[in-house]
């Protein structure tokens, strides 16, 4: 099945977590992009990747975008992230 591109900004976000190599040190690279305009939104790099770490990043793409239900967002967003983490 394919997915349908969104029909506007902030509608179907993508988040990534990637493990890169930068000058030889390993780092964990967050993604958030929005899916309409396939951009990058927001980022973050760091040593180590914990839940808490994506719940930041995601927290901090919420505050640049002018969403009127924000909490709702980010509680079914971070409901879903905990069900693909804890394998529920």
């Amino acid at each position: 099945m394919a997915l349908i591109k969104p029909a506007a900004v902030h509608q179907h976000w993508h988040t990534d977590i990637k493990y890169v190599n930068y000058h030889g040190t390993f780092l964990f690279l967050i993604s958030v992009i929005d899916g309409y305009p396939d951009i990058l939104f927001i980022t973050s790099l760091g040593r180590i990747c914990r839940q808490f770490d994506v719940q930041i990043t995601l927290q901090r793409a919420l505050e640049n975008i002018p969403v009127i239900n924000q909490e709702l967002f980010l509680i079914t967003v971070l409901s879903l992230f905990s069900k693909i983490l804890l394998n529920i």
